[in-house]
Parts: structure tokens; sequence; C-alpha cells
């Protein structure tokens, strides 16, 4: 977050519309398997760059193999061992190519990715694709929805294709696997 107004948008649409998005869930009483919304446990600010992140809890698994993990130089620390991508949690866009990835879970999973979709678009949230989607892998076999500051930019036309409505893009293999 740097001091520019933009940024500081961002950030604080990203506060709101998760905590918008969790509310909603519980007002709903959407069942915790269908759940899309992680609340952020504090806020923390690296000083010296002035950049400011949500700490959420863990969603993916623990890992045990040396191959998950490689080291990396970050703006707070150096040398620092991190969980590869994709060995702990995957994001959906990566996961949709083949059905095999969500072994019995994937109706569930594309369901709760759906009424994903259709909260953000009743409370104009943007970006809404699957690359916006996490699969937790944390014992609860569902979603988690990332990435929440934009605002969804108003479509002067009229859409007759729900995905289409509440998805940024659909490619031809998400419309199969969502309808």
């Amino acid at each position: 977050l740097s001091n520019s107004p933009g940024d500081k948008k961002k950030f604080l649409h990203n506060l709101y519309f998760t905590r918008a998005l969790l509310t909603l869930e519980q007002y709903l009483k959407i069942p915790d398997c269908l759940q899309s919304i992680v609340d952020w446990d504090s806020i923390i600010k690296i000083d010296n760059t002035n950049e400011y992140y949500l700490k959420q809890k863990t969603l993916g698994k623990l890992s045990t193999t040396e191959t998950d993990f490689e080291t990396v130089t970050t703006k707070i620390e150096t040398n620092v061992k991190v969980l590869r991508r994709g060995s702990h949690v995957n994001r959906l866009i990566e996961l949709e190519k083949d059905k095999a990835n969500f072994q019995d879970d994937y109706k569930q999973i594309f369901q709760a990715c759906i009424q994903h979709f259709y909260l953000r678009f009743i409370l104009h949230i943007g970006d809404s694709g699957t690359w916006n989607i996490l699969v937790r892998r944390d014992g609860i076999k569902g979603i988690c929805g990332i990435d929440f500051e934009e605002i969804r930019s108003d479509i002067g036309k009229k859409i007759n294709d729900p995905l289409t409505m509440i998805m940024s893009k659909v490619s031809k293999q998400q419309q199969d696997i969502y309808k």
C-alpha cells in the first residue's frame, strides 16, 4: 500500500468487502461447506515500505516434502523458506482442467463457487473469475474468494447468460462445468 489514493482505496475495499461478504453469508445461513469467505485476523504493516497486508488463517494443507518449499527473498526477509505455489493451495482456474483434481468434492466446490459469484454480483464487487477463488485444503472441502478491491463495472448491454452475468470471463470449458 503506497501513499497513492488508489492503493488506499483498494486496501479499504478489501477490508470492507470481505466483511460485507462474510456478513451476507452469515445472514443467509450458508452451510459451512459452501461458505467462501475467510475473515482476516489482523492487519500487518511493514514500516520501511509502508505496505499493509491482511492476515488470515492458513487455508492449505501442511506440507512434509522438501520439494514443496523454495527459498526466496522478500521485502520483509532474506532467504526465507516458503511453500511453492500449488503445493498446499490452488486457484480454482488451475484445477478446472481436470475433474480428477477435485476427487469427490467437485460438485460442492463448483456450487460454492457459483454461489460466491452471485454474492459478489449482489454487492457489485468486480473481477469475478475463478482465478480469484482458492480451493481450500485445510480440512474444509470448500473455497475461499480473494481479491475484493474492485467495484464491478457497469455493463450497458443486456446479458441473457447467467454465467456471463456473474463472472468476468467465461471460457467454453467453464460453460460446460458450471451449467
